[in-house]
């Protein structure tokens, strides 16, 4: 059995987005090329101009005392990047983290969690120069020029991203999933059972269990009472 010719108004139109694709793949490719080139002369510069310099020396020397002198090394920077970095991580990991973990399990649509997320997504968007501005103002004024000025900028920078990334990974747990609610055993004032995404067990848990969220405290799993 044959099949059906394709009228000529359909064939044509095919032949002419085929063409159309094909010149838009064309230009596509020519540009990335066009681009690519100076690109790789770039990199060949650097990484011969590099190569005769670069050894242990350069990572373990001080800097020069002036752009006059050759020698030196990036020693301090290193050490610099590190002690600001591992500071910042410091602040902001766990504060960003149980900010999350309150605006998903316990903060809801209240007023207040809407203002932390309202504060979280405007903080997201300030730039960096603006954040380095304030944290100048407020502290290296202050208290002078220091390393945890620029820790104290960087943890800002980093807050929300944490609180917002922490909320919204425990959002994307099934409400499903849980399948005995858990309950905090020795603390007044707790709900006896909450639906949590983070305080759930299953059902072939021992009554009492060690909870990686919570360390010091004794978990007690069971159906609600």
């Amino acid at each position: 059995m044959s099949t059906p010719a394709m009228p000529l108004t359909q064939s044509t139109r095919k032949g002419r987005r085929e063409l159309k694709n094909a010149v838009a793949t064309a230009l596509i490719v020519a540009s990335f090329v066009v681009a690519l080139i100076p690109l790789t002369f770039i990199v060949v510069y650097v990484i011969r101009a590099g190569a005769t310099v670069f050894n242990l020396n350069f990572l373990t020397d001080d800097l020069p005392f002036s752009n006059r002198f050759e020698g030196g090394g990036i020693y301090p920077a290193i050490v610099g990047t590190l002690v600001i970095t591992g500071t910042a991580t410091a602040m902001a990991v766990p504060l960003g983290i149980l900010g999350g973990i309150y605006l998903n399990e316990y903060g809801g649509h209240g007023v207040f969690a809407r203002l932390v997320r309202f504060l979280a997504d405007v903080m997201t968007g300030v730039p960096s120069i603006v954040m380095g501005l304030f944290i100048y103002t407020i502290w290296v004024l202050r208290y002078g020029l220091s390393g945890f000025a620029g820790a104290l900028a960087l943890a800002c920078l980093m807050l929300p991203i944490v609180i917002r990334s922490t909320e919204e990974i425990l959002r994307l747990v099934p409400a499903g999933l849980p399948a005995r609610p858990c309950r905090w055993a020795g603390l007044p004032g707790r709900p006896s059972c909450r639906p949590s995404s983070l305080s759930t067990c299953e059902p072939e848990t021992p009554r009492w269990t060690w909870c990686p969220f919570a360390p010091a405290l004794s978990w007690s799993c069971g159906p609600c009472p």
